[in-house]
């Protein structure tokens, strides 16, 4: 999923059918809007190869701010040794606020043990993708900000950072299972206990403690000695 004017990058793979990696030619790139009409523009012949290795092409497709939302095909044809090679793929472009840190919901969804959405109310997986990007996320995000006593961006994020916020999202997206079922957890087939609402948990903070932004310290002065506030003191209380 992809907010509509940023860039869609397109990616494969060629291999022959012994799984060698191979640089095929003739390259023709079809991109479809929702409607099912080719964008124009198309086909795009020229992908960019990947490096190092061989096989591997991509092709960055720079969405319009006001292209149409929704789920757009591609379909990418090159010559293998004389004959058609064909990858099919799809991208959703959307209005939902991008994540700070780059965290994209699908990897939420996954580290949530990928969910039926409606289990968990929802009433499609685009909805519940959206719930995740646009209030589990930035709830995760500014909670790892706070902790850390900075403001991350996509830009300069650590990976160690973006993955604690992928797990703190993930179990803010377990925790609505949790609140359907009344926050009771089955283990083990039989037994019910508590589950745990905790969000950001000691552990995820552990793991990311090092990142903690170093405070300045302060230090106050007075024009008393030691000796002079003991007196002071004494003269105050007396």
């Amino acid at each position: 999923m992809v907010r509509r004017g940023n860039t869609v990058r397109i990616e494969t793979t060629w291999k022959t059918f012994a799984g060698v990696l191979i640089d095929p030619t003739g390259h023709s790139i079809n991109i479809y809007a929702p409607d099912g009409s080719l964008l124009p523009g198309m086909p795009v012949t020229n992908p960019v190869k990947e490096t190092p290795g061989d096989g591997v092409y991509y092709y960055d497709y720079d969405s319009a701010t006001d292209a149409v939302l929704g789920v757009y095909m591609w379909t990418w044809t090159a010559l293998i040794y004389g004959k058609d090679s064909v990858r099919n793929g799809m991208f959703k472009l959307t209005e939902v606020a991008l994540s700070t840190f780059g965290v994209m919901p699908d990897e939420v969804i996954a580290e949530a043990g990928t969910p039926t959405f409606g289990n968990l109310g929802f009433a499609t997986q685009d909805d519940m993708s959206e719930h995740v990007e646009s209030r589990i996320l930035p709830g995760a995000e500014s909670l790892i900000n706070q902790f850390l006593h900075r403001s991350y961006t996509a830009s300069d994020v650590p990976s160690a950072v973006a993955g604690c916020a992928v797990r703190v999202a993930a179990r803010g997206l377990m925790n609505i299972a949790i609140n359907k079922k009344g926050g009771l957890i089955t283990v083990n087939q039989w037994m019910q206990a508590l589950a745990d609402p905790t969000i950001f948990t000691p552990e995820l903070k552990a793991e990311i403690q090092d990142f903690i932004a170093s405070r300045s310290s302060h230090i106050a002065a007075s024009r008393y000695k030691t000796s002079e506030i003991a007196a002071r003191w004494n003269e105050d209380v007396c």
